[in-house]
């Protein structure tokens, strides 16, 4: 590999990390008004993660985001780089939307409108890299599980504060 080769590749994993931390960003933009209020308020599920791991949580998989999609875009077969990329942008899309309908318009409905989207996107990504550009898929899988897990919280959380919404 040159040192001109070398040096691009570089340049778009750089460009991959910085993509999704630029989402991670604007995410939190959407989310930090809420979090030390609205969010308090709402009636969780005993297994609600402990506030403060969601912030390291999310930052190794917002890592391992941008690391899939620079071993996506250097995958040789252009039918499935094209297609994965384009599912990556969408659940990039999707994950940056469910946290504001979540926290900037307070609606877990619409939450679980979103990560079912997100959560299928994710399935599609994993299928289309799985045999082209397999570490692309794995780097995927934990992302997979911490949103189907997210989803059942999201749910959980839905279902509690519209039922405690409805009693006397």
């Amino acid at each position: 590999m040159t040192m001109k080769a070398s040096f691009r590749r570089s340049i778009y994993l750089v460009g991959f990390l910085l993509l999704s931390f630029a989402v991670a960003g604007l995410g939190s933009i959407f989310t930090r008004p809420s979090v030390g209020s609205w969010y308090l308020t709402l009636h969780k599920p005993p297994w609600t993660p402990l506030s403060w791991l969601f912030g390291p949580v999310w930052s190794v998989l917002y890592f391992m985001i941008g690391l899939s999609g620079w071993f996506v875009w250097q995958c040789k077969d252009a039918r499935v780089r094209s297609r994965a990329l384009l599912v990556f942008g969408t659940q990039l899309l999707l994950n940056l939307t469910w946290s504001y309908v979540f926290f900037s318009i307070r609606s877990p409905l619409l939450g679980i409108l979103d990560i079912t989207a997100l959560w299928f996107a994710l399935g599609i990504y994993v299928l289309i890299t799985w045999t082209k550009a397999r570490i692309a898929a794995l780097l995927f899988l934990p992302y997979w599980i911490w949103v189907s897990y997210a989803g059942i919280l999201n749910f959980f959380i839905w279902w509690m504060n519209c039922k405690s919404a409805s009693s006397p």
